[in-house]
């Protein structure tokens, strides 16, 4: 692999919790050392290179950082305790990707649910440094990220995880969204934060359910997530539709934003979003947005003659946390 820039390569590692469950403490060693507990392997469910253009630089790209979404299904908090990943660019090696142990704890991965681990890039001075590259030529894409990350359970029991296809072919970095991904871009608890009722969720997989081939050509996949109140009648939806590639994403986009009448936001949300507010014959408010190879959309609906159960600016600030995640 040529290398544009060659200076040090620090790796840290930030951990956050997503999904509905949080970082729950988990049970004690005494209570985990117990003959009949069965410990299943914690897997990787998404993964993505980040990555953005060098201002007045054409033929290269930054590395900004790396993520990889881990899901334990067990009832108990994992701990990572050591990890071996191979970054490659152009079908070779740029070097093992590893924490900085200096500043480095090791993180937890939480129980019952989705953690995200964020690798993110450091640069430096060249001085006192080894070998790490700043920029990578757009001509070695795509990159890749390939190893294991191991696990430990209180030393009862360790799994090696494997990392396995995290990629970018673009300086979007984009990943494809699993069902584990989508399910945390947005809690039972954000939404009843804002809508002060309790609710309840459903999830569609639309694709699954689409028998006509040409509808899912070009669709990774096609998520719907509906946060219900106790009686069903009223819901606020959140829909993803993954693409295979921005321009399919981009040409959705525009066909939607043609059918209707759309107002521009005042803060864009993604890489282009509209709102439009009814509340009429059912429908309260809509919320799209274009985030590289996805599009996004947010709804609520409602009986006739009845509020939704987040108004507009609910479904904005729900719109962005979406974002923020993706």
């Amino acid at each position: 692999m040529r290398r544009l820039i060659c200076k040090s390569l620090i790796i840290c590692v930030l951990v956050g919790a997503v999904g509905t469950m949080g970082c729950s403490s988990g049970p004690t060693a005494d209570e985990l050392v117990s003959p009949s507990d069965e410990l299943v392997s914690p897997s990787v469910v998404s993964s993505s290179i980040h990555m953005e253009e060098i201002e007045n630089v054409t033929e290269a790209v930054h590395i900004t950082h790396f993520d990889i979404v881990i899901d334990n299904p067990n009832s108990y908090e994992g701990t990572i305790i050591y990890n071996e990943l191979d970054f490659t660019g152009g079908g070779d090696s740029a070097g093992m990707v590893s924490p900085n142990f200096g500043n480095w704890r090791p993180p937890l991965i939480s129980a019952n649910g989705p953690t995200t681990l964020k690798f993110a890039v450091e640069f430096g001075s060249s001085e006192g440094e080894s070998d790490f590259i700043a920029a990578f030529p757009k001509e070695d894409l795509p990159f890749e990220i390939t190893g294991f990350i191991r696990i430990d359970f209180e030393g009862v029991k360790s799994f090696d995880v494997p990392v396995d296809g995290a990629s970018a072919s673009s300086a979007e970095g984009q990943s494809d969204l699993t069902e584990v991904g989508f399910k945390s871009l947005l809690t039972v608890q954000d939404v009843e934060q804002i809508s002060q009722m309790q609710l309840h969720t459903q999830f569609y997989d639309y694709k699954a359910q689409l028998t006509d081939p040409a509808q899912v050509a070009n669709m990774d996949s096609f998520y719907g997530l509906s946060f219900q109140t106790e009686d069903g009648m009223k819901a606020m939806t959140l829909t993803v539709i993954d693409f295979d590639s921005t321009s399919s994403a981009d040409q959705h986009f525009q066909n939607v934003k043609s059918e209707s009448q759309w107002e521009s936001m005042q803060e864009p949300i993604g890489d282009e979003s509209f709102e439009a507010e009814l509340n009429s014959e059912g429908m309260g408010s809509i919320v799209i947005f274009l985030k590289g190879d996805k599009f996004v959309q947010l709804h609520t609906a409602m009986p006739v003659g009845e509020s939704p159960i987040v108004d507009l600016s609910g479904l904005v600030q729900l719109a962005n946390k979406v974002d923020g995640k993706l």
